[in-house]
């Protein structure tokens, strides 16, 4: 019997290869040391991204929760979100690429090391794959090509998997997720990766044909109307880095004799186990977005102008010319509590029962009622996407008016919503900044009339 040749010990100088190549092999104290200082070093790149995004600090636990929803704090922005991104992007590579590495190195077969993207399950399987010792020679290389139809027809199969995903997630499960925004771009690009791999085909291939998959599966959701084109390229982002981060990951298990067809066909079976999961999910938290401008009118000259205003005038901001729903006018049956206001959208009216009535300095509503939050892109008449009627609800708001010295006023404007679609980092960013555009529009109308008077 042959003995066993550990795995190669890496010094400081080879870090840079152990993390970011894909052939090293990484044995139990390699694997231990390198998550360790992983954890640190995220842990002081979120905390930045994070408090010079909102001001505020990212604890502890926050950091370690597996609930992506409990970093997710007001009003990120998409660009902060972007940040954030990139910056996790090659955190989550080097994470999931030394597990695989270190799950082969351990005898356990390659699709192991993908427990790490389980939440609570993950630290079960960093425990177990730095505790296991060394049990096989196998090397990450290259095995006989197979020739290109199976890369091609990954794409097709990964397209498919990608609809079908959808399907089972919004009508079987009502349900929009983290697996079905996270999980099934990763196995999209984990199957097209595995394929390339097999083939003997370069990781650029691999990258080119996950992204072709996502593609495919967008304009497949567009023409059976299952989705219109501006939610599309709000998803588009999460879907194409989070399928090229697959691809790597696929085309590095596809070098790796270890991983059978069966155990691939393993990891697909999971993703409508994972879809079916999320249906147990916590309800999602209550969101507020604050919007402000400063006014040069008392609080008494401004306060008509907040209960109901006129015509606005014609949308000039981009984002509403998208199909985002817009403010048009708004009016008030009765006075003080009681009483009920009219805000009417472009997708029609929002009907909120004054709850709290200040006058001149404070106006609260609840919504008993909304329109759609926006009219979707779709070459059909009608998109069938249950998220516009379901998935963002405004709870209540309220404007208040805070006098400034120099008869100036502060007029604040907040809504409460919610948001039932995962990942909460990501989605909230984009529904945070509409509904601030949205505020905007009101506010600066608000001043601009009352100014004049």
């Amino acid at each position: 019997m042959n003995e066993v040749t550990p795995a190669r010990e890496v010094t400081a100088s080879g870090l840079f290869r152990l993390w970011f190549t894909s052939t090293e092999r990484v044995s139990q104290r390699t694997y231990l040391y390198s998550v360790l200082a992983l954890m640190a070093l995220n842990l002081i790149v979120q905390t930045g991204i994070y408090y010079a995004s909102t001001g505020l600090r990212l604890g502890l636990m926050q950091h370690l929760s597996p609930l992506l929803a409990s970093k997710s704090p007001p009003m990120v922005g998409p660009v902060s979100l972007g940040i954030w991104m990139l910056a996790a992007l090659p955190f989550l590579w080097v994470w999931a690429s030394l597990s695989i590495r270190r799950s082969v190195d351990a005898g356990l077969g390659a699709y192991v090391g993908l427990l790490v993207f389980v939440p609570v399950v993950n630290w079960i399987a960093i425990a177990i794959l730095a505790m296991m010792p060394t049990e096989t020679d196998e090397e990450l290389g290259y095995v006989d090509p197979a020739g290109w139809w199976p890369s091609l027809l990954s794409v097709a199969l990964a397209a498919l998997l990608g609809v079908a995903a959808m399907g089972v997630s919004v009508f079987g499960f009502e349900s929009y997720g983290a697996a079905l925004f996270v999980a099934t771009p990763l196995v999209q690009g984990l199957l097209v990766g595995y394929a390339c791999g097999r083939d003997g085909a370069g990781l650029g291939r691999a990258a080119a044909l996950s992204h072709l998959a996502v593609v495919i599966t967008g304009l497949a959701l567009l023409s059976i109307a299952l989705e219109g084109l501006v939610c599309l390229l709000m998803a588009y982002p999460i879907a194409a880095a989070l399928g090229l981060l697959g691809a790597a990951l696929g085309h590095m298990m596809g070098h790796s004799s270890r991983l059978r067809a069966a155990q691939l066909a393993g990891i697909l079976l999971a993703l409508p186990a994972l879809l079916g999961a999320e249906t147990q999910r916590a309800a999602p938290p209550l969101r507020e977005v604050v919007s402000f401008v400063e006014i040069d009118a008392p609080p008494a000259v401004i306060w008509p102008q907040v209960v109901g205003f006129g015509e606005l005038p014609p949308i000039s901001e981009w984002v509403f010319r998208l199909g985002i729903a817009h403010p048009i006018r708004a009016r008030i049956e009765g006075e003080g509590v009681g009483a009920v206001r009219y805000c009417e959208f472009s997708t029609g009216p929002f009907v909120e029962p004054i709850t709290r009535w200040e006058e001149p300095y404070r106006l609260s509503f609840d919504v008993r009622s909304q329109p759609e939050p926006m009219h979707e892109w779709s070459p059909y008449q009608h998109v069938d996407a249950p998220h516009l009627l379901h998935s963002l609800q405004s709870q209540r708001g309220e404007f208040r008016l805070i006098p400034l010295p120099n008869g100036r006023t502060r007029l604040e404007g907040s809504t409460w919503y919610t948001l039932d679609m995962a990942p909460q980092i990501y989605w909230s960013a984009y529904s945070d900044a509409l509904i601030h555009a949205i505020h905007m529009r009101v506010l600066d109308h608000i001043k601009v009339r009352a100014e004049r008077s």
